[in-house]
């Protein structure tokens, strides 16, 4: 039973590593489609009110922040142009490798965690007392 609940645990962490990287993947390229817009849009950028109290700085300061970056971005999703599209599926998928294998290696110590619990708890309380 544990081990079905710590290959279930990792299937929903892939799954969510999944989309959170197909979700960056095409935010990116929606935005390197529009950059030529983003800069115009700089001014109307805000951080809502109601976030205010969940962030560590205030939203005046990140609002700023925000209206600050949006010219910088635009710039550097123009310089990348249409080849840089091929590049930011290339890092965005590599990436999701990475977090994928990573997610795997906590499922395999996951997995012989609960191997080497269950050996260590079939073991006789006489082999245990003598130690």
């Amino acid at each position: 039973m544990f081990y079905l609940i710590c290959w279930g645990l990792v299937a929903v962490l892939m799954g969510l590593w999944s989309l959170a990287a197909w979700g960056l993947h095409d935010g990116l390229r929606w935005a390197a489609s529009q950059a030529g817009g983003l800069g115009d849009l700089a001014p109307q950028l805000r951080v809502p009110e109601w976030l205010g109290p969940w962030l560590p700085l205030p939203p005046e300061l990140l609002t700023r922040w925000l209206q600050d970056l949006a010219p910088v971005l635009a710039q550097w999703l123009e310089a990348l142009g249409p080849v840089g599209g091929g590049a930011l599926t290339a890092v965005a998928w590599t990436l999701w490798a990475a977090g994928a294998l990573l997610i795997l290696l906590l499922g395999l110590g996951l997995h012989l965690a609960l191997l080497l619990w269950r050996r260590w708890s079939r073991q006789s309380p006489a082999v245990l007392a003598g130690r």
